[in-house]
């Protein structure tokens, strides 16, 4: 019996929220071939032989040679497309975020028979009753659409072919954490300066930052800085804050900025002991992982996963002004009855996927 063949489309910006979304999807399905067509060497990043990456540049290259529309050079050999990413949905000029809606309306208009199966997304930010629209027409199109939030959900609940399910990387396998402390207080950093939405908000953040650090070093804590996504500027955004000590203080506080290896990240991650969380995925992760945490909210998206998951999970609004005491910030961690629950729920995102291959076979 011939092996299925799918294509994966997603955000391939070594981002680690995106690059657990390939690692874990692939590992599921030990069985079916994968390929993604991608700028970025990502063969090297999902290092699994089911797993193919196809170099875009070249790729582009031959079509232009055979006259032919991009991808009806592969399409014919693959049995479904995967659409996996997280805030591929947002209002963004006409296209939506990454041109998610354009991109997957163009696979349908080529290959009107190949599957589209869209995991592990939310819905919004959003303006305009014409972009909801559009994004519930694309939904209409497509084979399943499985969201990550119920506020996105609702939206679109009307549509059979649309459900939710808490976030994918809940599927990643736990190891347990080691029964020690690590003196470490971890912070997870984003680039406001890249977000226009955002930029006002930048002194006061570093400024929270900043005291968060200052109290951890105050007790004798070492400081781990976590960049998710160097292209996205996380990584610049921990230089500015690290150069603005000294040369001794300096030596307490560690950047650890994700380049594509996946295991030393989680490694690093793993190793502290209180969370300071600001990109989604950091609270995601901290979550399953169920470290003492304090999610330092930037986007609505990370509320409504929060609120997904339970009742009054105290929380930072980066956006507004607030006068919480640095000293007395508040922090949770997840119970495990909860957590079971949520990871229970997460298994649902590969439904579609799920009867998609058992058909198959």
């Amino acid at each position: 019996m011939a092996i299925m063949r799918i294509l994966i489309h997603g955000y391939d910006n070594i981002n680690i929220g995106d690059d657990l979304f390939f690692q874990l999807l692939t590992t599921k399905y030990p069985n079916v071939e994968f390929f993604m067509i991608s700028t970025k060497d990502y063969g090297s990043i999902i290092n699994r032989p089911n797993f193919k990456c196809i170099k875009s540049n070249f790729f582009n290259r031959v079509c232009r040679k055979l006259n032919i529309i991009p991808y009806q050079l592969l399409f014919k050999r693959f049995d479904a497309i995967i659409v996996i990413g997280g805030s591929i949905f947002m209002e963004i000029g006409q296209s939506g975020s990454c041109g998610s809606i354009v991109n997957i309306r163009r696979y349908k208009k080529w290959f009107s028979r190949t599957p589209i199966h869209i995991i592990g997304s939310n819905y919004g930010p959003s303006n305009t009753d014409k972009f909801e629209e559009a994004v519930s027409e694309l939904f209409k199109i497509v084979d399943s659409v499985c969201l990550r939030d119920s506020y996105s959900y609702n939206f679109f609940k009307d549509n059979p072919k649309v459900s939710f399910a808490s976030d994918v990387v809940f599927q990643l396998p736990r190891k347990d954490r080691e029964k020690k402390t690590y003196n470490t207080i971890g912070i997870s950093i984003i680039n406001l300066e890249n977000r226009p939405s955002l930029i006002a908000h930048k002194n006061s953040y570093i400024k929270l930052i900043k005291e968060i650090i200052n109290i951890a070093l105050s007790k004798n804590n070492h400081i781990k800085l976590f960049s998710f996504c160097e292209n996205e500027g996380d990584y610049d955004a921990c230089n500015e804050i690290l150069n603005s000590y000294d040369s001794t203080t300096k030596n307490k506080i560690e950047i650890v900025n994700y380049t594509g290896d996946i295991d030393n990240f989680l490694k690093e991650f793993n190793k502290v002991d209180k969370l300071y969380a600001t990109r989604y995925h950091a609270v995601i992760l901290g979550i399953l992982y169920q470290i003492p945490m304090t999610p330092l909210v930037y986007s609505d998206k990370i509320l409504y996963a929060l609120n997904d998951i339970g009742d009054n999970i105290p929380y930072i609004d980066i956006r507004v002004e607030n006068n919480t005491d640095p000293n007395q910030m508040p922090n949770f961690i997840m119970d495990n009855e909860t957590l079971q629950k949520v990871k229970a729920c997460s298994r649902n995102q590969f439904k579609s996927i799920n009867k998609l291959v058992q058909n198959d076979n």
